[in-house]
């Protein structure tokens, strides 16, 4: 016990060390960030997905021709086997729709960031910041480009690319349990792949300074969003950690990540919830077993119990992925007020579940709330609680006056024309 104190004393310093160098790069300006000032920083479609592809088109306005592609498709497409690819000709698509979802949901949607050359080699990148897997998205995708476009993956005619923060894997739900499209994935995430590519973009626009400058902007914002150390401290972190002498004690507290995450879960995020809900009058009800990854909390203000018609806004933990809706419900007659999204209706209930929506892109300042199992969510919400709730007492600045407003906003106009 000694050994594990005298290694958690140590690696403590080395965090409030961090930390005061970055309250010092702060007063410098150094971590300006003019994406979170714009509200953009996480934003999937409005910056990262436009960003990313913008980077990778040889015709784009950055003036460097294919070479952010070609290092893009070395370090990042390519592995045992690589990927021949014809830079000059390669033509970039963002939200590239292809077709309404059918109701079996096997084809249609809009893919995030789509590249082709001349000869048809093509690659797909599903870009996913905060939001979850869409019902059978992956296997949309892998049909649209082997049936419409007629490419073979085991002929290395095209890759797809899961590119997240954390690179998990899609799930069973997105690739419809197609072992081929499984198989046909390449995980990958912004911390190792992308972060990795853009300090060679960067060393590539050496002589182009407003170019070098707008990378070093976007390199700084995804480091806050992925709260990264200093490569100085986070090596000293790590090579504190593996010593001979610590390294039991460090495996020990691994072992024991999960078990650590749900503690922290109840003690802050059980916290910060309720705190939302005394603040603007909400009640929150749900099972207990939410954390463990079964249960779903409701949000409802208090005043609408007497109410015929009801809004609610749903935190539902499903295996870990967090779904976050609102549902409006005519009381009297136990039927939905709205239309149900279609990528639901795989529920088989007409309504289900009493008709909802997404939040959507309105709620850009939801800081990664969505993330629950995030190792960031979850540092970021101890921070939260440690300033007294600074985050949630700036209106302007929180989820929940985005779910504030919407319970008490939303679909009151649909359910009363």
């Amino acid at each position: 016990m000694d050994k594990l104190s005298q290694l958690l004393k140590q690696v403590s310093e080395i965090v409030v060390r961090e930390k005061t160098q970055q309250k010092e790069k702060q007063k410098r300006g150094e971590n300006f960030n003019i994406f979170r000032v714009l509200g953009l920083s996480t934003s999937e479609v409005k910056l990262h997905s436009a960003f990313l592809a913008e980077l990778l088109n040889p015709n784009g306005d950055h003036g460097l021709g294919s070479k952010f592609l070609e290092a893009f498709v070395d370090n990042i497409v390519s592995d045992d086997k690589k990927f021949p690819f014809e830079y000059v000709s390669a033509k970039v698509y963002v939200e590239l729709d292809i077709g309404p979802i059918r109701n079996d949901e096997n084809e249609g949607g809009r893919i995030d960031i789509y590249i082709q050359d001349k000869n048809k080699k093509t690659i797909v990148i599903e870009n996913k910041i905060y939001a979850g897997d869409q019902y059978k998205q992956m296997l949309r995708y892998y049909n649209y480009v082997t049936k419409n476009e007629h490419l073979d993956y085991e002929k290395n005619q095209f890759r797809l690319l899961y590119l997240t923060l954390d690179e998990h894997v899609p799930s069973q739900e997105s690739t419809g349990n197609n072992k081929l499209v499984e198989s046909s994935i390449k995980s990958i995430n912004y911390k190792d792949h992308i972060l990795t590519w853009l300090e060679r973009c960067i060393e590539i626009s050496a002589l182009y300074p407003s170019i070098r400058e707008i990378l070093s902007q976007y390199v700084i914002n995804l480091k806050q969003i992925l709260n990264i150390m200093s490569d100085e401290n986070r090596k000293e972190l790590i090579d504190y950690l593996t010593k001979d002498e610590n390294i039991d004690a460090a495996l020990d507290i691994m072992c024991a990540q999960t078990e650590i995450c749900k503690k922290v879960w109840r003690i802050y995020i059980d916290k910060t919830l309720c705190a939302i809900a005394n603040r603007f009058d909400l009640e929150i009800t749900g099972t207990a077993d939410f954390v463990d990854g079964g249960g779903k909390l409701s949000f409802t203000p208090k005043d609408d119990k007497g109410n015929q018609k009801s809004t609610r806004f749903i935190l539902e933990n499903k295996n870990g992925l967090i779904w976050y809706y609102f549902i409006c419900q005519d009381k009297k007659k136990d039927k939905a007020l709205i239309e149900v999204d279609p990528s639901r209706k795989k529920e088989g209930q007409e309504g289900y579940p009493y008709g909802w929506k997404y939040i959507g892109e309105k709620g850009s300042n939801r800081n990664g709330w969505e993330d629950w199992y995030s190792l960031s969510t979850i540092k970021q919400l101890v921070e939260e609680s440690r300033k007294e709730y600074s985050v949630l007492k700036n209106d302007n600045n929180t989820i929940a006056k985005e779910i504030i407003d919407q319970l008490k906003n939303f679909g009151f106009n649909e359910m009363t024309s």
